[in-house]
């Protein structure tokens, strides 16, 4: 199945991940085997929308990024989604799943009123979707890093745009999400090339002061 042949509306598909027992922990299979008939797109949508909700993600923001990079990698191979039994096996708090639950409702809601099908090139044919995995692993990769708080909602939101494009066929949503893509990388090298000099000052200044220790 395709991306763009869900019949379920969003606000549906995120309800239906909620157990019929509540309180108990919930495996990320569960969620996996529900939305993996869906569609790359929902599947990833699942674990990148709670990047953008002031919510702690304690021992979670590390598979959820793994996931959406591992279904990215899949989607540029043009095969089927897939996770190894480490990750299906992590567990989320049911009232963790809820919340999300609750909040993805919600935002679904306020997204479908501007939804619809415009410049559908960009959601059709092998290449474009080839394209959008690389832009799941890039930004999967980014969220899956143990950087200070804040810094995971800019590929968070790069990729929930690009994956309401692609559900409902909205080329406008993907181009937003290859401009907040590009700008996020832009961040990221900014951020990293600042850490590399520091560090590099850092080391620099302790060797001057071990060598003039030394002299003395």
């Amino acid at each position: 199945m395709t991306v763009h042949e869900i019949k379920h509306s969003l606000s549906e598909d995120l309800r239906s991940l909620l157990p019929p027992e509540p309180g108990k922990s919930v495996p990320l299979q569960h969620i996996f085997s529900i939305m993996v008939g869906r569609g790359f797109a929902l599947l990833i949508l699942m674990f990148s929308f709670p990047f953008l909700l002031p919510l702690p993600l304690p021992g979670l923001s590390v598979p959820f990024g793994v996931v959406i990079a591992l279904c990215g990698l899949r989607l540029c191979l043009a095969q089927k989604p897939w996770l190894p039994q480490f990750l299906l096996k992590t567990k989320i708090h049911y009232g963790t799943l809820a919340l999300l639950v609750d909040k993805g409702v919600w935002l679904a809601g306020k997204v479908e009123k501007v939804l619809k099908p415009r410049l559908l090139f960009l959601s059709s044919g092998e290449f474009h979707f080839r394209v959008h995995g690389l832009m799941f692993i890039c930004m999967g990769t980014l969220l899956a890093l143990p950087l200070p708080p804040g810094t995971n909602l800019p590929p968070a939101l790069s990729i929930v745009l690009l994956c309401l494009g692609m559900m409902e066929r909205d080329g406008y949503f993907i181009l937003a999400s290859y401009v907040v893509g590009f700008l996020t990388a832009i961040f990221f090298a900014t951020l990293f090339a600042g850490a590399y000099w520091i560090i590099l000052a850092g080391w620099e200044k302790l060797f001057a002061a071990l060598y003039f220790i030394h002299a003395v």
